[in-house]
């Protein structure tokens, strides 16, 4: 497990660190800023969707949009991403502002150039922000139906080069699912136009992949227990 939720525990993973802080006195384990300007962070969902609608400030229209999601603990995460994404917003330097949607509907800070990505899985939300180029962030669990389904998002090259292990899967899973967000190209085609020019989710290196020509692509992965979180990010 690469991320702790224990207080005051650093970790340090490669040149990356990590500490726990509190917003709005909840546990948040976050990421510092990288070489690429690229900052993101993790939320760990112990709250319930009533007590994050009285500690997130969102204005009327984002507001609108959370409160369609009548289910409370899909709210919750949504609510969850948004408070991550205030707070690496923050620590990135900039001033939080809210969430807008621009024209194709992919999330956006207000008075800001920045790029920004959010994503939520049963009990967390993560969020990713670059100042420079774009950036997709997505975050899956492993479970046995990726192994089913495999065949709709790889291409036969890729099942081959990826194999049956489930964990390796929903990191490819997770991977394409970023690159769709960080190309922001509507309609990409996952199978055939998402192609893996490098897999090493493991490793320490990043992995290579480019969509319908565009790219590179850089992937960076962390395992987070059962859930796989990936970063893609474009020049």
């Amino acid at each position: 497990m690469l991320f702790s939720f224990e207080k005051a525990l650093p970790i340090r993973i490669g040149d990356v660190s990590f500490r726990e802080t509190t917003i709005w006195n909840m546990p948040v384990t976050k990421i510092e800023k990288n070489s690429e300007f690229l900052f993101w962070g993790v939320w760990k969902i112990e709250e319930s969707a009533e007590l994050l609608e009285t500690i997130y400030t969102y204005d009327d229209e984002d507001r609108q949009d959370v409160m369609r999601t009548k289910h409370p603990a899909k709210r919750a995460e949504r609510l969850s991403a948004r408070a991550i994404l205030a707070k690496v917003t923050e620590e990135s330097g900039e001033k939080w502002n809210g969430l807008k949607k621009d024209t194709n509907g992919r999330p956006r800070l207000k008075g800001s150039d920045s790029d920004i990505s959010i994503t939520h899985a049963k009990g967390y939300a993560a969020a990713a922000l670059t100042q420079q180029g774009k950036t997709g962030i997505d975050m899956e669990r492993a479970s046995a139906k990726v192994v089913r389904v495999r065949h709709k998002f790889l291409s036969q090259t890729e099942s081959e080069m990826i194999g049956m292990d489930e964990m390796s899967l929903t990191a490819a899973w997770a991977a394409k699912e970023a690159i769709y967000k960080c190309s922001a190209i509507p309609g990409l085609e996952f199978k055939n136009e998402i192609i893996f020019e490098q897999f090493c989710p493991e490793s320490k290196t990043y992995s290579l992949a480019s969509a319908r020509k565009t790219g590179p692509f850089r992937l960076s992965y962390q395992f987070i227990d059962d859930y796989v979180l990936c970063i893609a990010t474009r020049a």
